[in-house]
């Protein structure tokens, strides 16, 4: 069964790609190290180790002014142009317990202009919150625990449906008339002064969705629970 579990997984991450001709994206950080899609920090601006499984960040040292009261770093992929059309981001992130840190997820235009991006904040004034955005628009809630949790931007039509732990935060329009969206990134904040409180990036997926994936991930799901009996 082990083969035919995998095979199924093999279509359904890789599946839209074949339907709809746009990119996939996929990364659950095993092994030891960054793979070369990511474009990395400087050295001396973080400090951070790839296991388990995941990404974990735990040392940000710029830029270290105390008029910022806040150090920063990210990592980020390049795609060329790709079309946004119908799709669906799912990022599993979390930090540990403490105050003064964030990690959020970018999804950008060619000209480097956020189309969309949610994450968690407790860097801020304000008290710890999840959020998301679109162009000018910001809804907040009320964040889970400390740990990872399950984040997710569905592209729908005209709307970004937000979600944090299977529940909507947000349903927002798409930002202006861009259709076009060339690079990810994943931001990383800390205290200054102050310990860094770790962060934890697990899992990045970016899917294509036209309709007909849904049909066919559902095929292969009960057809793999058949086979299992």
């Amino acid at each position: 069964e082990v083969p035919v579990i995998r095979w199924m997984l093999a279509c359904v991450l890789l599946g839209p790609s074949l339907v709809s001709g746009q990119t996939v994206f996929f990364d659950d950080f095993n092994g030891n190290a960054l793979l070369p899609h990511w474009n990395q920090p400087p050295a001396n601006a973080w400090a951070y180790n790839v296991s388990g499984g995941m990404l974990n960040v735990t040392g940000l040292f710029s830029p270290s002014n105390p008029k910022v009261m806040a150090n920063m770093a990210g990592i980020g992929a390049s795609f060329g142009s790709v079309l946004i059309a119908d799709l669906n981001v799912s990022v599993r992130m979390g930090w540990d317990e403490g105050t003064g840190h964030g990690i959020e997820f970018w999804l950008l235009s060619g000209g480097g202009s956020i189309l969309a991006q949610f994450g968690y904040r407790a860097w801020a004034v304000s008290s710890p919150f999840v959020y998301a955005s679109t162009g000018g628009q910001l809804v907040q809630g009320p964040p889970p625990p400390a740990g990872l949790h399950d984040f997710e931007m569905v592209r729908a039509g005209s709307s970004f449906e937000f979600k944090v732990d299977g529940s909507t935060l947000a349903i927002l329009p798409v930002s202006g008339t861009i259709a076009e969206f060339s690079e990810i990134a994943v931001v990383f904040r800390g205290p200054y002064p102050g310990a860094q409180p770790a962060l934890h990036l697990d899992r990045v997926i970016i899917i294509p969705s036209p309709p007909i994936l849904s049909a066919v991930a559902f095929a292969l799901f009960a057809w793999c629970l058949l086979r299992g009996r």
